[in-house]
């Protein structure tokens, strides 16, 4: 009980980019998940919070992901990301 209370609550803070996976095929593997560099794909995804729009470099070809800083907890291959950062809107 108090390790699933410190795996929930002490997790760090990643930076995600979230894309989809075009070369998914038949797989329901459908969504390329990069935290902090590392890769995971996943059938599904929720996000709870702030996301924006970032653009990354692969292979010299550039990609659009949809990003956000907070933690990730994992169902299956069903990812869920809860946002800690909300955007900066003073000027």
């Amino acid at each position: 009980m108090i390790q699933k209370f410190k795996d929930r609550f002490f997790k760090p803070i990643q930076h995600f980019q979230i894309r989809y996976n075009t070369k998914a095929g038949d797989s329901d593997l459908v969504w390329r998940v990069i935290a902090d560099g590392e890769e995971k794909l996943a059938s599904g995804i929720e996000i709870h919070g702030y996301v924006y729009g970032e653009p990354s470099i692969v292979n010299g070809d550039k990609k659009m992901n949809m990003a956000c800083e907070g933690k990730i907890y994992w169902h299956g291959n069903r990812a869920e990301i809860i946002t800690t950062r909300a955007p900066d809107l003073l000027p």
